[in-house]
């Protein structure tokens, strides 16, 4: 919710400066948000191939299950982030 002149709240602020923190601590996940980007800003722009969108969704779902299993320590950060950089 936002306050009354439009701003952010100061939970808003603090959730946004303790995610971009938690990006530049794990090399990984800054790797994985910048592919994303880089990824859905391709599929936005050429919304009439409908195999690329099919592709982004297929690498979207693998990688939000290896981050996972990364996330519960099943998974090392270099064997993923070797992973997401062959994966591109």
């Amino acid at each position: 919710m936002k306050n009354v002149d439009g701003t952010p709240t100061c939970r808003d602020k603090e959730a946004s400066e303790t995610y971009k923190k938690s990006l530049e601590s794990n090399p990984v996940l800054l790797l994985y948000r910048r592919t994303y980007q880089q990824k859905v800003m391709t599929v936005y722009r050429n919304k009439e191939n409908k195999q690329l969108k099919k592709d982004f969704d297929k690498w979207k779902k693998e990688t939000q299950e290896k981050i996972k299993l990364f996330k519960k320590g099943k998974l090392d950060e270099d064997t993923l982030y070797n992973w997401m950089i062959e994966n591109k």
